[in-house]
């Protein structure tokens, strides 16, 4: 895999930092004139190569994922910054998300405002790239993050944070998925919905080496010196997907 395809966008300023999350991603001012939540070093290169496959092929289904840049954080920005942990955000390339104005985090009251198809879909997709990572709280129990934002003005969806998704088979299992936030649309999907999502699978799946082609080669290797090859390569990814995009059987027998 050689260099990344697509220009990085320079950050030009660090703005705040997310208090809540493992990531904590930084809110920063980009010289594309945009906002965008980035994701460095303290997240890990698996992390940021997971976040940017899954959200690309999330997008690639029609998921409303909120754009996606590899961001460039310059030495010069973290050597002169008095900003509290910068150092968490590294130089080099990091993973960028837009900043979506005016939105708030997901809770239940908003899953019957949202497009019934759009919850089929995510609760495929996240089956399909195997992410557990969408869950609510629970008042007196379990701790939990939909990775969902609400825009309110819109009254509409956007998805967010897949950097816990392509996770091992043995993550195959409805208890890993009983707090999904679309779990009760379990056994209501229908045969058009099916077969409509088995298309997008097979034609994301198709996507992947143009994916590829755009990642930062450091993100590759698991550490700075690019010695320790990541295990998440373009054909272990293709091995992890690509059964259910060619016979989703299984996954609708799970969703059923």
């Amino acid at each position: 895999m050689g260099a990344c395809m697509i220009q990085p966008v320079p950050i030009i300023e660090v703005l705040s930092r997310a208090t809540q999350g493992a990531t904590r991603p930084f809110l920063c001012r980009c010289e594309d004139g945009h906002l965008y939540w980035a994701k460095g070093a303290a997240a890990g290169t698996m992390a940021l190569l997971t976040e940017w496959v899954v959200g690309r092929l999330g997008q690639h289904l029609g998921l409303p994922i909120p754009e996606m840049a590899i961001l460039y954080v310059p030495p010069e920005l973290i050597a002169e910054s008095a900003f509290p942990g910068i150092e968490d955000l590294g130089t080099g390339n990091c993973f960028g998300s837009r900043h979506v104005e005016g939105a708030q985090e997901y809770d239940s009251t908003m899953i019957e405002r949202t497009d019934q198809l759009l919850r089929w879909k995510i609760l495929s997709f996240d089956y399909w790239v195997r992410n557990t990572d969408r869950t609510f709280s629970r008042p007196y129990g379990s701790s939990g993050n939909p990775n969902l934002l609400w825009c309110m003005g819109e009254g509409s969806l956007r998805v967010i944070d897949h950097n816990n998704a392509l996770l091992p088979n043995d993550m195959l299992d409805i208890g890993n998925y009983r707090r999904h936030v679309f779990v009760g649309e379990r056994g209501h999907l229908t045969t058009p919905f099916k077969l409509d999502m088995a298309t997008g699978m097979a034609d994301a799946l198709a996507s992947l080496p143009g994916i590829y082609l755009d990642v930062p080669e450091a993100w590759l290797f698991l550490d700075v010196e690019r010695c320790v090859k990541s295990d998440m390569t373009l054909d272990f990814v293709q091995g992890m997907l690509g059964p259910i995009a060619r016979d989703p059987t299984a996954m609708w027998e799970f969703l059923s």
